[in-house]
């Protein structure tokens, strides 16, 4: 991610830091080691935290097996029902169909033949309102979670990069000490400066290892960032 926040950092001439608009490190306040970059991780998390409960998933409708098979077998399934009605048809039941046909009983078994025709009919147009309405609720969660990853994209990517700066000026600040704590090493030793220049590289291996953690949370942010984009 290339670095665009100029406005955090006012250098001078020699390219010394002049001023910042955060908080930066005062070694002689060895609990600012411990917080550095606290404020701006916690509105990142903050972010994704509040991103997360917007992106509860809503009921979704379910389309099974059983729906897709008796919508795509239709026309078999008409086709079956002739076939079942006119197996289970005995000859005496045939007989009695033959006069009752006669008293016009053929016009009603027509009449219910048709009414069972539009029952299946109902339930295959059912079936597929069901899968225009799933597909359409796919899509709009579709939608939803491409506007509500470039939200957190959006959100993020500022307070990514004020903390790649505030890293950078992490570094500078643990140089500039390290180079004081050589100058102690090459003046005068007593037991005083030499227990001063143990505790400053103490010091010094702590904040390395806070800058290296700060680091690593900077690869995962933009990893984060990135599987966003292409998801």
């Amino acid at each position: 991610m290339e670095n665009k926040r100029t406005d955090l950092v006012v250098y001078g001439e020699n390219g010394e830091i002049v001023s910042t608009t955060f908080q930066r490190l005062d070694l002689n306040v060895p609990t600012t080691i411990l917080s550095y970059c606290d404020d701006v991780k916690n509105q990142i998390s903050t972010i994704l935290d509040s991103t997360a409960q917007m992106s509860i998933d809503s009921e979704n409708i379910v389309l099974d097996e059983g729906l897709i098979e008796s919508i795509s077998s239709f026309d078999e399934s008409l086709d079956e029902s002739d076939k079942q009605r006119n197996k289970k048809q005995l000859p005496i039941i045939k007989g009695i169909k033959g006069l009752l046909a006669k008293a016009g009983v053929d016009k009603y078994q027509a009449e219910e033949r048709l009414k069972t025709y539009k029952g299946r009919y109902d339930e295959y147009c059912k079936g597929i309102q069901m899968v225009v309405e799933a597909v359409e609720q796919q899509k709009q969660a579709s939608l939803n979670d491409i506007a509500l990853r470039n939200a957190i994209v959006e959100q993020m990517v500022p307070l990514i990069e004020e903390l790649e700066v505030m890293v950078e000026v992490g570094h500078k600040d643990k140089a500039a000490y390290d180079a004081e704590t050589e100058m102690l090493k090459q003046g005068p030793q007593d037991i005083d400066t030499q227990h001063m220049i143990q505790y400053r590289e103490q010091l010094s291996g702590v904040l390395n290892r806070k800058l290296h953690e700060l680091e690593k949370s900077l690869v995962l942010y933009k990893d984060q960032i990135q599987t966003y984009r292409l998801q």
